[in-house]
């Protein structure tokens, strides 16, 4: 997970940058107050889409191993 967070932090902090000299180049008044917020924005969504994600991953991985227990309890070995 950390590697997907460093992924989309790069990605935020490039988009950053082109609304940065985008705000710029269409003479706003603070083009830097305008790149530090989509990036303070995007960086929120970033925890956020890492904390559904993460807990999507752990909700599946618990389904997945209770199924497997059921399909081993029903079927059970037989040795004798």
């Amino acid at each position: 997970m950390p590697a997907i967070s460093l992924l989309f932090l790069a990605i935020q902090f490039l988009i950053s940058i082109v609304v940065y000299y985008l705000a710029k180049k269409y003479d706003s008044p603070s083009p830097s107050l305008a790149g530090g917020l989509v990036f303070l924005l995007g960086f929120a969504l970033i925890l956020v889409l890492d904390t559904v994600i993460g807990l999507f991953v752990v909700q599946s991985l618990i389904i997945f191993i209770y199924l497997l227990r059921l399909r081993f309890d029903r079927n059970p070995s037989v040795s004798a």
